[in-house]
């Protein structure tokens, strides 16, 4: 494998690694918010 493949196989699984990353970050923040919500407004 030359530098280059390497490079753009490392960037591509840095891409991958903040894609999911991005993603956990997005789901806890929602779970968050969903507890919040429930919590201050209880159904009747």
């Amino acid at each position: 494998m030359t530098m280059s493949a390497l490079f753009e196989l490392f960037v591509a699984l840095l891409g991958v690694a903040s894609t999911c990353y991005l993603v956990y970050a997005y789901c806890q923040f929602i779970k968050e918010e969903v507890l919040h919500f429930l919590h201050h407004s209880p159904p009747v």
